[in-house]
């Protein structure tokens, strides 16, 4: 009677790993198949406080990263997708902080009590960001490093905002607020010069680089009419696209291969293609959206884990299979005694 259960047994662990190597198989397959590039940060005062969140481009899996009494805003992706650097609030004085994407690390940046630092944008090597220091009423543009080392990098009578690393590291696109009128500007780090891009009595918001084109992009009015204008180095012209209305000057971001682009669209967040087709709500009650790069998510992991379970089980039903072709010692004595 033992033998046919115990080749039962291995049949069903040669079965059962067999599934799981299937399984491992699928999601690489789901894994080819879906966004690399799968969540958007954002702020929300969805609980009563100010945290940080992401969530799925397709609008699941929604949550908290911050979970926090601070007042936290301003979220931007490390270039390797790990951190995500935002701006916290705490006791009254809003500071610089980098945290991990699953909340396990996080690391004060600055720490100043009279000055309060907003818009974090990484530089493309990951080792320091930009971000914008106000201090009596007046806004800069410093760069830190992730030990704490600042400089300051424009230092005008306007105040400056909103800056963004081009893909060069060597310039950085910004806004610059003077005497009631918004326009962007491109800052040299090595030259020290600032080149200005617009040139209109009209709205501009925020500047973000469009990726995998020589192109910054920002949302403005022109005509009476909200667009999102292109600015084209390459070119040096301006082109423009209606959207629709409600839209947010200064939150829009874009996916990592530049098809697709977020907004806020009256205090929720949208997605649509470059093309303006396709629109999808992403999340309700968000703000400050910025996309995630091309992230080597833990599924590798996973699949390592179900190939090396599939192996394992399959080899253990094997080898009992094998094993119980042949008699036991007992049932071998037992046969010669007859």
């Amino acid at each position: 009677m033992m033998f046919p259960l115990k080749r039962l047994v291995a049949w069903l662990g040669c079965l059962i790993g067999s599934l799981v190597i299937l399984i491992a198989g699928s999601m690489v397959v789901a894994r080819q198949a879906t966004p690399q590039a799968p969540f958007i940060a954002f702020s929300s005062a969805e609980g009563g406080n100010l945290d940080i969140y992401r969530v799925q481009v397709d609008g699941i899996h929604r949550r908290n990263i911050t979970q926090s009494e601070a007042a936290e805003c301003c979220p931007a992706w490390s270039p390797d997708g790990k951190w995500i650097a935002f701006s916290a609030e705490v006791d009254g004085n809003m500071d610089l902080y980098r945290q991990t994407l699953y909340g396990h690390t996080r690391q004060q940046l600055t720490d100043t009590e009279s000055e309060a630092e907003s818009n974090p944008a990484w530089h493309p090597d990951g080792e320091s960001l930009l971000f914008v220091l106000t201090e009596f009423g007046r806004r800069d543009i410093y760069q830190i490093d992730l030990s704490g080392q600042r400089v300051q990098i424009t230092d005008s009578l306007s105040s400056d905002a909103f800056p963004t690393w081009l893909p060069d590291g060597q310039q950085i696109a910004f806004l610059s607020f003077d005497r009631g009128e918004r326009d962007v500007f491109v800052w040299d780090v090595q030259a020290g010069i600032a080149t200005q891009l617009t040139f209109t009595t009209d709205f501009e918001g925020r500047p973000r680089v469009v990726p995998q084109q020589s192109v910054v992009s920002y949302v403005a009015l022109r005509d009476r009419q909200r667009v999102l204008a292109q600015y084209s180095f390459t070119t040096q012209e301006e082109t423009i696209k209606p959207i629709a209305d409600g839209v947010s000057g200064d939150y829009h971001t874009w996916s990592p291969d530049g098809e697709w682009v977020a907004f806020v669209v009256n205090g929720d967040i949208y997605r649509e293609r470059a093309d303006g087709t396709a629109r999808q709500l992403v999340t309700e009650n968000g703000s400050y959206p910025d996309w995630s790069p091309v992230i080597d998510l833990p599924w590798r992991v996973g699949v390592l884990i179900f190939l090396a379970l599939g192996f394992i089980i399959g080899s253990v039903g094997l080898l009992y299979s094998s094993g119980s072709q042949y008699p036991s010692s007992s049932q071998r004595s037992s046969r010669s005694s007859k």
